[in-house]
């Protein structure tokens, strides 16, 4: 996510300052994104979540902290909690804190499933406890990922409803949320496009022909059971793929009660074009 907010936040013109782990990884690649990020207008400022000076450096001067942090490092945000709950004690300059969310609604995640979601879940429960004025964002399954998941299972009749949404709109609303004084304190719902597999396969095949996915047919049912033996199995990747596929397209396990219990972003915003799945497919031509 973090690309997608460097440009997010720049292009709706407001400073950034960008707290950037110091990694032994000197590649061209890494070096070229970080001077993008400065010819953007970005300042840099090197540390990492584990050094508390260095983000004490960060913030200071923000206003808005908005984390990027990867699944693997979501816990770590537990250390920088008291920090922004410090700062903001010191200047009031706090406006609103978004930590590293970006997925499903996980208060309605199944309870077979909240062991993938404990740390999301406490970071929550933490973030509230704090006092900190806060954002939660939700949204669906990232666009660019969804052919990947989903291209070559279909799932019960393939009627089931799922939401999907393209990394540069999270990034462009959470940016908008951030200082919209009507989500203080709020649940976001990022939903991009609601469609079913029927509907995703329609739109692929209209665009690049029939797939050459072999696709096979599965149940919800079947789903949980491979979740539950790869969870068992210590084999976290395989149970995530079949967890994504069963919340995803079993019939708004997640996406309705996630729509009655935040704001919704297309009412928020009604001006902002969401990129559909049709227009994502015919960019990325396969």
């Amino acid at each position: 996510m973090g690309p997608h907010f460097v440009d997010a936040i720049l292009s709706q013109g407001h400073k950034l300052k960008l707290l950037l782990r110091n990694k032994s990884d000197s590649s061209a690649e890494r070096t070229q994104k970080i001077e993008s990020f400065k010819s953007k207008g970005a300042e840099i400022v090197n540390g990492d979540i584990d050094d508390l000076e260095s983000v004490k450096k960060a913030l200071e001067g923000v206003n808005v902290v908005i984390s990027a942090l990867g699944a693997g490092e979501i816990t770590k945000q537990e250390k920088l909690i008291p920090l922004l709950k410090e700062y903001h004690q010191k200047t009031n300059q706090l406006k609103r804190f978004i930590p590293s969310e970006f997925g499903f609604y996980v208060t309605a995640i199944a309870e077979d499933a909240k062991p993938l979601f404990a740390s999301k879940i406490q970071v929550e429960k933490v973030t509230q406890e704090s006092g900190l004025p806060y954002t939660f964002v939700y949204n669906g399954l990232f666009l660019e990922w969804l052919w990947n998941v989903s291209g070559n299972l279909l799932v019960d009749d393939g009627n089931g409803i799922g939401a999907t949404t393209a990394l540069d709109d999270i990034a462009n609303i959470a940016v908008k949320a951030a200082l919209d004084d009507r989500l203080v304190n709020k649940n976001l719902a990022i939903v991009g496009q609601e469609l079913n597999q029927n509907e995703l396969f329609r739109i692929y095949e209209s665009v690049n022909g029939k797939s050459n996915k072999e696709r096979t047919h599965t149940t919800t049912q079947t789903l949980t059971k491979n979740f539950q033996e790869s969870l068992s199995k210590g084999d976290i990747g395989a149970a995530f793929g079949s967890l994504l596929n069963r919340t995803l397209w079993s019939y708004g396990a997640t996406l309705t009660p996630m729509k009655q219990n935040s704001l919704l972003a297309q009412k928020l915003y009604p001006d902002y074009k969401f990129t559909n799945v049709e227009a994502f497919f015919r960019k990325n031509k396969q």
